[in-house]
């Protein structure tokens, strides 16, 4: 086999002749593995600043990997050449462990064997940047030798940028304290100054600022810098500042005239430290300066909600100053309580309050996008209205807009006893129960139990709750209330007549031609109850009929009686809840058939 054959080979044998006449499946084919081994390289640098070489640097370094790629172990001796550009790089060494190396030649060998898999220890080759070397430069380097046959991966091409030599680079940021200057006011600046660059610095940093006209300095520091005040205020200082760091930050502070200009712009400047890019050594920082303002607003916090006969009930007022500068002067405020609630305490930090005109005065600024607290406490009347409300005032402190000065929150008042009911009306028959469901609630400051009542019933029929008394502050409880009605029944009374005798014959008639009625029912297809109420009557004049017959002395009354049941109507039945301190009473309709 050749010493530069490829893997895999393939043998092909033939046959022919014989007189045969199926040529089809005359040739087979032996592909053959063919083992060798396969030196590949490659390579990499590292630069002093994000990977990258920079011109007149020295000592930079690249790094060359050779591995065996094949399926055998190398023969004889592996050679690597390494390339250099031609311009930029000096090669100033290169070497690796187990290798021979010529500088000059930039060539390294060996002839130890690599199995199939495994690599060589590292090649460096250490390369000194010339100062005008290109922005973009390629390094390479050749592995042979080894008795490989694969020669398509013999070769490694490592580009590498070169950037300009390094330095400082200083640029300043500015900002002020607070979104807009005001008019009379003070204000405070922050500088900060970094090293954007790829050096550290060297020598006196120094910092100046100009001010714009309607600014005058009044102070200027920093930790670690050395400053001064005046026309144009400065600091200095001479610690190296490594890449990509800042110093620790400067405030200057300036008092702002009365009659300041509505916007200015201040700049700030950095020099020094052997920076050589002064594009961007100074930031500008446009400046709103606004008219001052007192803005007093107040705000009512509470939960919304409180119940009749309620005490400790505590509403919290915010009075806010949503201006630019402090109040200045005695700052009022008042409150207004709606009808029912009585304030029953009054009081905040700095207030001077008076509970019984629901007034507060302070003379301690409210600072700007500051907040002062007032809480009022007050209880709820017996008999307080549903709703409420607590508005709170402010005036004074040299508050320049009027339109916010009032705010209200209202409040829903719970009644002391409550009935809800789940329906409002029942009809039955007379004989049968009504039944109807409510939601009853004493509140804590009804002082007891709610006991349930009815009145406005109909006769014969009376009404039983369960449970018969609801606990207060429980949150409400389901009560259910039965009405029991009486069936009606049939009553008759018989008069006497004139001399003491019966009219007979009317009266036998009557009752004749009812239980004739009684035997001929399928005919005259009455209800069932009706044949009932016609036999009883047929029955009670015949009765009568006979009475009177034989009855030649007798001057009273002859009479029979029975009970009477629930009339029938429509009845307005009131459902009472009974606490100690309050009544709850609704309505609910009956029907009675």
């Amino acid at each position: 086999m050749a010493a530069n054959a490829t893997s895999p080979v393939t043998n092909t044998a033939t046959v022919s002749g014989g007189g045969e006449t199926n040529t089809a499946n005359n040739s087979a084919s032996d592909p053959t593995t063919v083992l060798a081994p396969d030196m590949i390289v490659s390579k990499q640098h590292a630069g002093a600043f994000n990977g990258s070489f920079f011109q007149g640097e020295t000592g930079a370094t690249y790094s060359i990997f050779v591995s065996n790629n094949g399926n055998l172990a190398s023969l004889g001796t592996v050679t690597v050449v390494d390339t250099l550009p031609a311009t930029g790089l000096t090669a100033t060494d290169i070497s690796g462990t187990g290798w021979s190396c010529t500088l000059a030649t930039l060539t390294c060998t060996r002839s130890d064997v690599l199995t199939p898999g495994s690599a060589y220890p590292v090649i460096t080759v250490t390369v000194n940047v010339a100062l005008d070397a290109p922005a973009n430069i390629v390094n390479s380097a050749t592995v042979s030798g080894g008795g490989e046959v694969n020669t398509g991966n013999d070769l490694s091409q490592d580009p590498t940028i070169v950037l300009p030599p390094l330095h400082p680079d200083l640029t300043p940021f500015m900002n002020h304290s607070i979104s807009n200057f005001v008019q009379g006011q003070s204000g405070i600046y922050r500088i900060d100054i970094s090293n954007v660059g790829t050096a550290i610095t060297s020598g006196a940093v120094t910092v100046s600022d100009t001010l714009p006209t309607g600014l005058t300095a009044t102070d200027m520091s920093g930790i670690g810098w050395t400053c001064s005040v005046g026309a144009t205020s400065s600091c200095t200082q001479s610690t190296p500042l490594v890449p990509n760091d800042s110093y620790a930050p400067i405030f200057l502070t300036v008092n702002i005239a009365a009659n300041a200009p509505a916007s200015v712009v201040n700049t700030v400047t950095v020099s020094g430290g052997g920076d050589t890019v002064s594009s961007n050594n100074s930031f500008s920082d446009p400046t709103q300066i606004a008219v001052p303002l007192v803005d007093l607003s107040p705000q009512v916090s509470g939960s919304g909600f409180a119940g009749q006969g309620q005490t400790g009930v505590s509403y919290t007022i915010f009075i806010n100053n949503f201006g630019n500068i402090p109040s200045s002067g005695t700052v009022t405020l008042t409150i207004n309580l709606s009808t029912g609630l009585t304030a029953t305490a009054l009081s905040g930090g700095g207030w001077n309050c008076t509970v019984s005109s629901l007034t507060c005065i302070a003379s301690t600024p409210v600072t700007p996008i500051g907040v002062s607290i007032v809480t009022v406490t007050m209880s709820v009347a017996n008999n307080a209205p549903a709703t409420g409300q607590v508005t709170a005032t402010v005036s004074g402190g040299g508050d320049g807009n009027s339109a916010n000065n009032t705010a209200s929150l209202g409040m829903t008042i719970q009644p002391i006893v409550s009935i809800s009911p789940q329906q409002s009306s029942s009809t039955v028959n007379a004989g049968q129960p009504a039944q109807f469901s409510m939601l009853v609630n004493p509140l804590p400051s009804s002082g007891g139990p709610a006991v349930m009542s009815c009145s406005g019933l109909p006769a014969a029929s009376s009404c039983a709750f369960t449970p018969p008394s609801v606990p207060n502050n429980v949150g409400g409880q389901f009560v259910n209330l039965v009405i029991s009605t009486t069936a009606r029944t049939v009553a008759a009374t018989l008069p006497p007549a004139s001399g003491n005798r019966t009219p007979i014959m009317p009266l036998a008639a009557l009752g004749l031609a009812g239980i004739t009625a009684i035997v001929f029912n399928r005919r005259l297809r009455l209800r069932p109850r009706r044949r009932l109420a016609l036999g009883a009557t047929a029955l009670l004049l015949l009765f009568g009929a006979l009475s009177g017959c034989g009855g030649g002395g007798g001057g009273g009354n002859q009479q029979i009686v029975t009970q009477q049941g629930t009339p029938a109507g429509t009845y307005t039945i009131t459902v009472t809840a009974t606490t100690p301190n309050e009544t709850a009473t609704t309505p609910m309709t009956l029907i009675v058939r």
